[in-house]
């Protein structure tokens, strides 16, 4: 997935959608995937607006200009 599909990061559950802190863990289960992402006690759970932060760290990456030496990869390794 190139980070500039922002909308698979949104196709599975990665983060909670509540603004307020979440412990309890997102279980998601399909014929062929089975995710479960888990919070600590201490931080909780990643939430949709951590997400928009990641989404722009990823842009800046692949925006970013590289040396001649170091061509950027396609983005599927993100």
């Amino acid at each position: 997935m190139a980070p500039r599909d922002a909308q698979g990061l949104l196709f599975w559950p990665f983060f909670s959608l509540s603004k307020s802190r979440r412990i309890q863990p997102i279980d998601f289960r399909t014929i062929e995937v089975t995710i479960r992402v888990e919070a600590t006690q201490e931080h909780g759970m990643a939430t949709i607006w951590d997400a928009d932060v990641l989404i722009w760290a990823a842009s800046q990456i692949v925006e970013a200009p590289w040396p001649d030496d170091l061509p950027p990869d396609d983005g599927d390794a993100l």
